[in-house]
Parts: structure tokens; C-alpha cells; sequence
């Protein structure tokens, strides 16, 4: 695991002093300012308007190439009978049927993010490893909150079982990351075969109580008191016991699929991403830990802009790949 050295908690500090990337340092003001607020009595509609607009913004004026593939929308039942949860299909050009399969569950604190946002890392994996992606629209909070998004994503998981025997991974970053992990979990209990997961910068611990929530909860995108709102939005009635919530309260990690976790070291979540990979390598589960110093959380959002994330979601992605090659050898 990496150092982790201290760092400004005012957001008027200067970036450098963070050890950031100097291309990110350049950037994180206008980040801040286009950051929707997060508050008491925050509106998730209008917070879901400001975080399209935060995208946009990271994503460029330029739209990106057609992807050389197939790409189609559906539906999977839900675990209600009534839920149908949409799904977005990547497929690039000459992949089999038993390319294998990724599962990407998109952040947002489980209250933002749909397909659209969703869709440049699901392209990017798809791309990368010549794989199938399925994408999840899980309902979000607050109007849905625990365990619509986790019972959703299970659905699609379970479909891609069904549909396949295939090699079959789960990824999500954020809050996708904390339900990537939870599916691996529930893989488990119900012994659904899962070959690997991806956790980006995963979000594990409801009680916020880690060192780098207090050294990086202002200025640095995400901040403290948005990752409340976030928990609270998702919690409803939710057990903080629960590992279906919150998957570090697992008692064990053993035999879960094996792993990479990739967390950003200037960043409120940093912490509660670190410890949960050291358990799963102290419990014996084949883990690759990436940890990225100089980079804040969202940053397989922030690939176009940022070099230092580009290169970092490479990485990230091309050691899930080597999961996948040392599970077929």
C-alpha cells in the first residue's frame, strides 16, 4: 500500500500542497465550481441536472468516435416482479459469444448517474479487453433507496449467469463500487460462480469514520458533507451491519472472487478503499491493489482531461485483464 501524507483540509488551499497531478491541480477549481452543492434539503432532481453538467464538462465539447461494436439497450427482470432494470450492451466488432462478461455498475453516490454517464468507462472496458459490458440503470435514491440499487444489480448479475458460463466479472466505481463488491459477496452466499471483481475508490463505510475523511472532506470534489447526504439518501432503513449496505461489515472475505482494487490517494474515501483491500488480501483472496496518490475521487470520469487518470484506468483495466488470462490458464 502506498504512503498517505497529510494534506489541506481547506478547499482555498493550494492543490500542489495535496500532492496532486499538476494537470488535475490546474483543473480542481473549476471542478469545485461546477460541483453541484450538496446540503440539507438538497433537491436530487436538480443535483441529478448539475452532475450532467459536471460530466459534460469533463468529457469535452468533442463527441467520441462510434464505437466499433454493437451497442444496444434493454431490460432484465427484476428481483420484484414488477422492477424491469434497464441495461446498455457493449459488444465490440468480432467478439464470440463466450468473449466473457463485465457487469459495470455506475457511481453517483446511488442517488446520480444513469447509462449516458455510465457509458465511457463500459465503452472503455469493452474496448480494452474486447469483452461484453453490461451496463446497470439501478433505481436510485432517495426515491429508492436500500436495497432497490443492490437488489437490481443482483438481477442483471444473475441474468448474465443464466445467460452464460462464461467468464463473468463485476465493476463499479464509487457507490458502483460499493455494489460491485456486494455482489461479490452475495455471489458467494449463493454460489453464483464469479470470476473477478474491479472496485474503483469504493464507497464502504457508512459512518464516514477513516482519517481521510477528515483530511480530504473539502475542496477535492467530493466533499464530506456530500458523501452524508449520499449515505443517508441510500440508507432508508437499512442495517449499518448489513454487508449487502455495507460491505466491509462482512465477517469474513473469504472466497470471494478475486480482486483489484484501485482508490485515489487524495480523496475522502481513500481509507475505507485501502482497508478493504488489505482484508481481502489477508483473507487470502487473490487481490491486485492499485493505488493512485496524485489523483481525487471520480477520476475514471475525469480520463479525457486528466493523462495521470487515463493512464490509471489502463492500468486498472489491464490487471482485471490478467485476472481474466490467469483464470483461463
Amino acid at each position: 500500500m502506498a504512503d498517505h501524507e497529510a494534506a489541506p483540509r481547506s478547499p482555498d488551499a493550494d492543490p500542489k500542497a495535496a500532492g496532486l497531478d499538476p494537470v488535475l491541480a490546474q483543473l480542481l477549481p473549476q471542478l469545485n465550481a461546477a460541483a453541484p452543492p450538496v446540503g440539507d434539503g438538497t433537491d436530487a432532481a436538480e443535483l441529478r441536472r448539475g452532475f450532467g453538467e459536471l460530466i459534460a464538462l469533463l468529457q469535452g465539447p468533442d463527441a467520441p468516435a462510434p464505437f466499433d461494436g454493437e451497442v444496444t439497450d434493454g431490460e432484465v427482470a427484476g428481483s420484484e416482479g414488477h422492477v424491469r432494470v434497464p441495461v446498455r450492451t457493449w459488444v465490440p466488432r468480432g467478439a464470440g459469444a463466450d468473449v466473457g462478461t463485465v457487469v459495470f455498475v455506475h457511481g453517483g453516490g446511488w442517488v446520480l448517474g444513469d447509462l449516458d454517464s455510465a457509458a465511457p468507462t463500459a465503452r472503455f472496458l469493452a474496448e480494452r479487453m474486447r469483452v461484453r459490458v453490461v451496463a446497470v440503470d439501478y433505481r436510485l435514491a432517495p426515491e429508492h433507496p436500500f436495497p432497490a440499487a443492490y437488489d437490481d444489480a443482483l438481477a442483471v448479475l444473475r441474468a448474465e449467469r443464466e445467460r452464460s458460463d462464461g467468464w463473468l466479472a463485476v465493476a463499479g466505481d464509487s457507490a458502483g463500487g460499493n455494489l460491485a463488491a456486494a455482489l461479490a459477496l452475495a455471489a458467494r452466499e449463493l454460489g453464483l460462480r464469479l470470476d473477478a471483481q474491479l472496485l474503483f475508490y469504493p464507497g464502504l463505510d457508512p459512518a464516514m469514520s477513516s482519517e481521510s475523511h477528515q483530511r480530504y472532506g473539502d475542496g477535492y470534489l467530493l466533499t464530506r458533507q456530500a458523501m452524508r447526504y449520499y449515505w443517508e439518501s441510500y440508507a432508508g432503513t437499512a442495517d449499518p451491519g448489513d454487508p449487502r449496505f455495507a460491505p466491509q461489515a462482512a465477517r469474513s472475505l473469504a472466497g470471494v472472487a478475486p480482486a483489484v482494487v484501485t482508490t485515489a490517494g487524495i480523496d475522502p474515501l481513500r481509507d475505507e478503499g485501502d482497508a478493504y483491500a488489505a482484508r481481502l488480501v489477508a483473507e487470502g483472496v487473490e487481490t491486485v491493489v492499485l493505488p493512485q496518490p496524485t489523483l481525487i475521487h471520480g477520476w475514471i470520469d475525469q480520463t479525457v482531461r486528466v493523462p495521470a487518470a487515463r493512464r490509471a484506468l489502463e492500468r486498472a483495466v489491464d490487471a482485471l485483464q490478467l485476472l481474466r488470462e490467469g483464470s483461463a490458464a
